[in-house]
């Protein structure tokens, strides 16, 4: 039943943005295909992608049942059917020395009522114990009591999310993602608000055996944590391929994109060319090395043209090469040729 009502609330809420997350995967994928090259991953970005690996490991902790508020019929392996004193009676031999708390006698109270057991497993022990306002003739006073500590969680990831796609912490490659994370945030809080307010608590009324009850709040529990670590992990890769640039690459980049990316390409070019000079002025200034450069060069010269004069060829190249100018291409190599020398008999360079 509860599965039933979870996919009931899910369904029209979550099936258009998956719609929608697809199409985005293949326009993305396809725009990707059409962009720049893979760049490595800006620091920005991993500062965002280390909050959100810390966020998704405390979440994945607190899903663990020992984080969880303990369920007294699990404890004792108690039925919902069993006597309220013997349930009692087993937790507080549980207890030992300390006996029952005043949580426990809380919760004696309210199990003193068929209504009081079964809403026990849909909003947990909180509720039914501390709860001053609550009574079990109106089951939707409980609820709007656990709702706060509900959505605490939620509120939390909300923060995290925020902080992860805000532009001065995780830089423009998250913070485009930044209205998708609080929609998926604020729609987990919202969901699981409507799946539990919309659980049916009576559902455990032909429950005869401990095997057949439903656990409700345990199990929504560990659902949301895990939830909301899987939101987090997406993001992280979500974040990751758009940083990098291997996914969701749009199709015409912002002009201080394209600004960033060609000074950063001038900038490689600058560093080549100050090399290239700093080794050209090393060896002018060395005698023995420009000597061999003006020879080498000198042999290319006279090699070239005694290539170009062979007749096999000449006749080898026009017909490999079909239309193109080959006397056009040795005159410009000449030239060359003849500008680099006429370089290197002019000196070295200051």
């Amino acid at each position: 039943m509860e599965w039933k009502g979870l996919i009931y609330t899910l369904g029209p809420l979550l099936l258009p943005k998956l719609i929608g997350l697809v199409l985005s995967f293949y326009r993305s994928f396809r725009a990707s295909s059409r962009s720049s090259r893979i760049r490595p991953l800006p620091p920005s970005a991993q500062r965002a992608l280390n909050i959100l690996f810390l966020s998704t490991l405390i979440f994945l902790v607190l899903s663990l049942p020992t984080f969880a508020p303990e369920n007294i019929f699990t404890l004792t392996q108690s039925r919902i059917q069993t006597s309220t004193d013997v349930v009692f009676a087993r937790l507080k031999a549980l207890r030992g020395e300390n006996g029952l708390t005043d949580a426990d006698l809380a919760l004696k109270d309210r199990f003193q009522t068929r209504d009081g057991r079964l809403l026990y497993f849909q909003f947990g022990p909180d509720p039914l114990a501390n709860c001053p306002f609550c009574a079990t003739d109106t089951p939707r006073s409980f609820f709007l009591y656990a709702l706060p500590a509900m959505l605490i969680p939620h509120l939390v990831h909300l923060i995290i999310l925020g902080l992860c796609t805000s532009e001065l912490v995780a830089g423009p490659d998250a913070a485009r993602w930044r209205s998708q994370a609080a929609m998926l945030g604020a729609g987990l809080a919202v969901v699981e608000a409507a799946v539990v307010g919309r659980w049916d608590y009576t559902a455990n009324v032909s429950a005869t055996t401990r095997l057949d009850i439903s656990h409700f709040f345990w199990t929504a529990r560990t659902i949301r944590y895990v939830a909301l670590a899987a939101a987090d992990l997406c993001f992280s890769g979500v974040i990751y391929l758009s940083a990098t640039r291997r996914a969701f690459v749009s199709p015409h980049a912002a002009p201080s994109e394209r600004v960033e990316d060609i000074t950063r390409v001038v900038e490689a070019h600058s560093q080549k060319l100050g090399a290239l000079g700093a080794l050209r002025n090393a060896v002018m200034r060395d005698k023995g090395l420009r000597e061999r450069l003006e020879y080498y060069w000198t042999q290319e010269a006279m090699v070239m043209a005694e290539v170009g004069d062979d007749a096999e060829v000449v006749a080898g190249l026009q017909k490999a090469a079909g239309t193109m100018d080959l006397m056009g291409v040795e005159r410009r190599a000449g030239e060359i040729a003849a500008g680099i020398l006429g370089g290197l008999r002019g000196g070295a360079v200051a």
